[in-house]
């Protein structure tokens, strides 16, 4: 195990070939879920329970070399931030493939990181017996019946240098709105 502290540059020689490695932050005792440290990432939030916001890891690969950096989180970093701003039924979502599934009741609001890093990075939901699957890279939005009378409508979009993926029952175009505090809501 390699301790390395703030602003400090180390030379690593990987003991296995998996190309994962994991973090551990002193003073904590659990550690991240394996990243991949063979390929380009700019920017993947590991989740660290007892770290709030959790960790960045950044991967520069290059001819000769591959320097990872790591730095705390800041606003923006996390894939998503999920908004349940419905009345009636709780969000379920999850990274597709993945068994790991997690709930998002009615306006509540909470951000989202890669259960698995390693793995596919899509996003997989449902709300009542409705799913869909978004990769969370694009603005996009689409609709689907929650009853007889009631559509739920759902955009994802950039909100500064935030994804958001908004479910909701009224349409709203983000585009021709103005930024939106999402501190009103509840956060999981």
């Amino acid at each position: 195990m390699e301790y390395i502290s703030a602003s400090e540059c180390l030379p690593f020689w990987p003991e296995t070939s998996s190309g994962e490695l994991c973090v551990r932050v002193v003073g904590y005792e659990s550690s991240s879920k394996p990243f991949l440290f063979k390929a380009q990432d700019n920017g993947t939030l590991l989740k660290l329970e007892e770290l709030n916001g959790g960790l960045l890891v950044d991967v520069n690969v290059s001819e000769h070399s591959t320097v990872i950096s790591f730095s705390d989180y800041h606003e923006g970093a996390a894939p998503a931030l999920i908004v349940n701003h419905t009345p009636w039924d709780s969000l379920r979502y999850k990274q597709s493939g993945l068994q790991e599934e997690m709930e998002l009741k009615p306006r509540q609001v909470c951000l989202f990181a890669w259960t698995d890093p390693t793995k596919p990075r899509k996003l997989t939901w449902g709300y009542s017996q409705c799913f869909g699957e978004h990769d969370l890279l694009k603005d996009d939005c689409g609709q689907f019946p929650f009853n007889a009378n009631t559509q739920i409508h759902w955009v994802s979009f950039l909100d500064g240098r935030q994804r958001v993926l908004l479910f909701m029952m009224w349409l709203w175009c983000p585009k021709h709105g103005k930024q939106r505090s999402w501190s009103s809501l509840s956060k999981k």
